[in-house]
């Protein structure tokens, strides 16, 4: 995967298919600390502790459909690539939150934006399963949070 874009659509597709009907996603970005985080948390049916540890293993899935697993391992490799980390907090019943921290450095090209710089807070957005949009210029099934 070529793109932060990329592993959003992955683990979101991964979530919708765990039968999430909430999932939010959420980017921070703290230049200052060279940290760019990326949480994906969804109501989805879960994972025990040994699936989700396993997750992050290259060709693992849980999967009936397919016989391996890359997204995870991917994430895991681009993050740690910038000097980052992977996380995967998860419990069956309850869901499962994806937080993936990148030096904001590498993600933003090498372009450090200034001490002084400004920058409009990040608002999250979630995906409501069959949800009207909370906000006309969002996608249908968006909505700010």
């Amino acid at each position: 995967m070529k793109t932060i874009s990329d592993h959003i659509l992955d683990i979101v597709q991964n979530s919708v298919k765990a039968g999430a009907t909430l999932i939010e996603i959420i980017v921070r970005e703290k230049w200052n600390d060279d940290l760019y985080t990326l949480e994906i948390r969804d109501d989805g049916c879960g994972m025990d502790s040994e699936t989700a540890a396993r997750a992050l293993e290259p060709f693992f899935t849980s999967r009936t459909t397919r016989k391996v697993g890359l997204g995870l391992p991917l994430l895991r490799q681009n993050a740690m690539q910038t000097g980052g980390s992977v996380a995967i907090d998860s419990e069956p019943g309850r869901g499962t939150a994806v937080t993936a921290r990148f030096g904001y450095s590498h993600v933003a090209h090498g372009r450090r934006l200034p001490a002084h710089h400004h920058r409009p807070p990040i608002h999250p957005f979630a995906w409501h399963s069959g949800g009207a949009a909370a906000n006309r210029d969002l996608p249908s099934g968006w909505s700010v949070m």
